[in-house]
């Protein structure tokens, strides 16, 4: 490869890792979107699909809500329950204005010491025979970590999506 074109790619990379890296998986679920709705909106639900791989402690407020509201969350986070990832915030917002056929989204607007940047926004669409089309689509920043952080959130929301799954199959229980 020629100077230059390393330059330019470095460059490229570097403009792109500034505004992040962009993560969608989506899948079917079983289920009525407003049932979807319903268990989305409970940081329980965080606390299953995120195991074991991640666990949240809250901080501030120190526990956290029975239904999320809009505002921010600190929380404390720990690979496997056990190595400390730091603080992050959660930023949950519902945003207003959703595109036709959309039935509901969560937006976390999040960053905290090692993101920059946790954009991730969740919505859920009723597909023709009555299930639900649920799509987690999120954008990290990391600065120079970025692309080790866009491959991990990768695996990381096949695992939620994969537990998901199977908690629907038992109908949330």
């Amino acid at each position: 490869m020629k100077k230059s074109a390393t330059r330019s790619y470095r460059a490229g990379l570097k403009t792109l890792c500034k505004r992040g890296f962009v993560v969608r998986a989506t899948t079917l679920l079983d289920c009525h979107p407003e049932r979807a709705w319903e268990e989305v909106q409970k940081p329980g639900l965080l606390h299953h699909v995120t195991a074991p791989l991640l666990r949240f402690e809250a901080v501030s407020p120190p526990v956290f809500p029975e239904r999320w509201g809009e505002g921010k969350y600190l929380v404390r986070m720990k690979l496997c329950g056990v190595l400390s990832l730091g603080t992050q915030w959660i930023g949950i917002e519902f945003p207003p204005n959703r595109a036709p056929g959309v039935s509901y989204q969560l937006r976390d607007n999040g960053h905290g010491q090692l993101m920059r940047r946790w954009d991730h926004l969740i919505t859920l669409e009723p597909t023709p025979d009555g299930r639900t089309r649920y799509t987690d689509k999120v954008v990290v920043d990391a600065g120079f970590l970025t692309p080790l952080a866009w491959v991990s959130a990768g695996l990381f929301y096949h695992h939620r999506q994969r537990r998901l799954r199977k908690l629907v199959g038992r109908n949330f229980k």
